[in-house]
């Protein structure tokens, strides 16, 4: 869909509006107009989402904090996400439990490729280690685990899981299969990151989550897959809560507005080659100061666990990279088709070869 938007963009500007029955939806797909919705004066007005269906009946009716209305309720919601989940000291004091569950994948996929090239299907794996570390990190206990008494996290997962195949396709893993993709069709970036891994971390040790600031390439290697390929393409729809103006143009109470993060990723008046893959494009540029770039929304309703998704990225894409090589499947293209989805799922799952690297055999048997 968001492919469409944008193909919409090219005729009719960076503004437009549908018509989806009887609701007004507004996408705006530019940086102004992007800016002038969620950072600017329109900010309050435009932070109620959408009250869609699946937040009165998988929400709470509407009292969860993706679904809440803004107010009082919202703001204690993400004022206790943050506190207890998402503080830079909540975050330091799990660190341990996303450290060993990519230590865990990274040993599980090994037993299969100690000796030769393995095929895996990596949308499987990341999605388990998503889980385990979601449901350990709230929980304590682990979501793929037969040895456990679940105590009904497996019951949790298997809903969520459910959820995910109605709720447009969005899985929590799906959008990090990208990262393989990235490594296997550009040796070119999968030496550097390599290079980097074996300079700075060497081989007598695992990469850990506090070693993520001492390596700049991974870091824009991360940058740029948010930049081609999103976490969410389409930023959840918001409505309007008064009639505001976006552009010069009048918009009524009760519009969505749908943001095409897609489009301006790949806006070629704002990137120099926007659908070539260049991490290099990020090289010196602070986080706070990189421009034109919504990998997890903007504004007071943007993505809450931002920084913590970035260690996650970090963490699995550098370990997997450190421990494992990768090509490409002999004869076969990978179709890097986009399914319809909150994230940004493919039809045709990612399937690649890989072998251990000796450091596994060393730390890890």
């Amino acid at each position: 869909m968001y492919v469409t938007y944008n193909k919409l963009v090219e005729k009719y500007g960076p503004i437009y509006t549908l018509e989806y029955g009887s609701r007004r939806v507004v996408v705006v797909s530019s940086a102004s107009t992007i800016e002038e919705c969620f950072t600017t004066k329109n900010d309050p007005i435009l932070t109620n989402r959408s009250f869609l269906l699946v937040g009165k009946y998988l929400g709470y009716n509407y009292t969860a904090i993706d679904h809440a209305p803004y107010g009082d309720h919202w703001r204690n919601m993400r004022r206790l996400a943050a506190s207890e989940m998402l503080s830079i000291s909540r975050m330091n004091s799990l660190v341990s439990i996303r450290n060993d569950e990519v230590k865990q994948m990274i040993t599980k996929l090994s037993h299969e490729s100690m000796q030769n090239f393995a095929k895996v299907e990596l949308k499987t794996p990341f999605r388990d280690l998503a889980f385990n570390i979601m449901t350990r990190m709230t929980t304590g206990k682990r979501a793929f685990d037969d040895d456990v008494d679940d105590g009904g996290i497996k019951e949790f997962v298997n809903g969520m899981m459910e959820l995910t195949t109605y709720y447009d396709s969005a899985n929590p893993g799906d959008f990090i299969s990208f990262w393989g993709w990235f490594d296997v069709q550009d040796p070119r970036i999968l030496k550097k990151l390599k290079d980097e891994m074996d300079n700075v971390i060497g081989q007598d040790r695992i990469l850990e989550e506090g070693d993520l600031p001492k390596l700049p390439y991974l870091r824009m290697v991360i940058l740029e897959a948010l930049r081609m390929f999103p976490a969410t393409p389409m930023i959840d729809p918001h409505i309007a809560s008064e009639d505001c103006s976006i552009a010069g143009y009048h918009i009524p109470r009760g519009s969505i507005i749908l943001a095409n993060a897609w489009a301006l990723h790949r806006d070629p008046t704002l990137w120099k080659d926007p659908d070539t893959f260049v991490p290099e494009r990020f090289e010196g540029i602070s986080d706070g100061a990189i421009k034109n770039f919504i990998g997890f929304g903007m504004g007071r309703s943007s993505c809450r666990g931002m920084h913590l998704g970035h260690r996650i990225m970090g963490l699995t894409l550098g370990s997997i990279v450190q421990c494992l090589d990768w090509q490409m499947i002999s004869g076969k293209d990978i179709d890097m088709t986009g399914a319809n989805g909150v994230t940004m799922p493919i039809v045709v799952p990612l399937e690649v070869m890989y072998k251990a690297r000796p450091i596994v055999k060393k730390i890890l048997s």
